[in-house]
């Protein structure tokens, strides 16, 4: 941060752990990504500013992820998610903003887009609603990615419902991501999944930190949440709700190419697990709030 502030530019730490700002803070993060550029472009995804995320080499320890550049009025969603974000981190006021709020982009395309923000800072619990909306209102396919899968139990009685009524629910995940725990966690759910009919693909190659859920090839969700507790009702996050075919082509045929490097659940091995994984997968579970 020293060389930024050296150069001119503005850093302030959200609600960090020390010196500690209340009691709960510790437990609270800002897992928002997101980049304006002049005002009405957006780069919004699952991405930190990370050498594992962008590097000018795919390398063995880069992560596969994917984001959306977006422009327009929506962009003024992002500006107001900003200056929320700033000010509460900073002390500044948002008077200090006004021309930034006030600031409407002119149209760039036809596509119909919707950010959703969640967090403390928003009432109830709005992207974890529209995730089950979206679960609940499939007729045909659902198809979530995430790096992570430790979901509350409404969520997760939600796709073993779809799944016995013939909907194709397929969830892709990384055969190993960089938390041990959190993958231990997830069989809990997982053998169920597969028991019920879900088809559950791990991606092998390397680790996948991708965020994406497709309905019926019709709707798509996308952002920094993962599907687990921590994002869906404690973290601050921000999605995008994408309507037009278009991009939600693009976003099915960037699926299927992550599909052809997946194995099934069962030839991973992990389904049949023994008595002293299930052990540790079972500890895992009882601390799935808390990862």
């Amino acid at each position: 941060m020293g060389p930024l502030r050296r150069a001119g530019g503005r850093v302030v730490r959200f609600m960090p752990v020390l010196p500690l700002q209340t009691k709960g803070s510790a437990n609270l993060r800002n897992h928002r990504k997101f980049a304006i550029f002049d005002r009405e472009r957006v780069l919004v995804g699952g991405q930190n500013i990370d050498h594992r995320f962008i590097d000018a080499q795919d390398t063995p320890g880069l992560f596969v992820d994917f984001g959306a550049l977006i422009a327009g009025p929506v962009a003024s969603e992002f500006n107001r998610n900003f200056v929320s974000d700033w000010c509460f981190a900073s002390g500044d006021s948002p008077r200090d903003f006004r021309d930034l709020l006030a600031y409407s982009p002119a149209a760039h395309g036809e596509e119909s887009v919707e950010v959703v923000a969640s967090g403390p800072d928003v009432a109830g619990d709005p992207l974890w609603e529209r995730l089950l909306i979206l679960t609940q209102q499939c007729r045909r396919e659902l198809t979530i990615v995430t790096p992570y899968f430790i979901p509350d139990e409404v969520l997760f009685r939600s796709l073993i419902v779809q799944a016995h009524l013939g909907r194709r629910v397929r969830l892709i995940l990384p055969e190993n991501s960089n938390h041990l725990l959190a993958d231990f966690a997830r069989h809990y759910y997982l053998r169920q999944l597969h028991d019920a009919g879900v088809e559950v693909l791990l991606y092998h190659p390397k680790m996948m930190h991708a965020k994406l859920v497709l309905v019926d090839n019709e709707i798509a969700l996308m952002g920094s949440a993962n599907m687990d507790l921590r994002s869906l009702f404690v973290n601050f996050e921000i999605g995008v709700l994408l309507y037009s075919p278009a991009p939600i082509r693009q976003l099915s045929e960037w699926v299927e190419t992550l599909r052809r490097d997946c194995v099934t659940y069962l030839d991973s091995g992990h389904a049949g697990a023994g008595a002293n994984r299930r052990l540790m997968e079972d500890f895992a579970h009882l601390l799935g709030p808390l990862l």
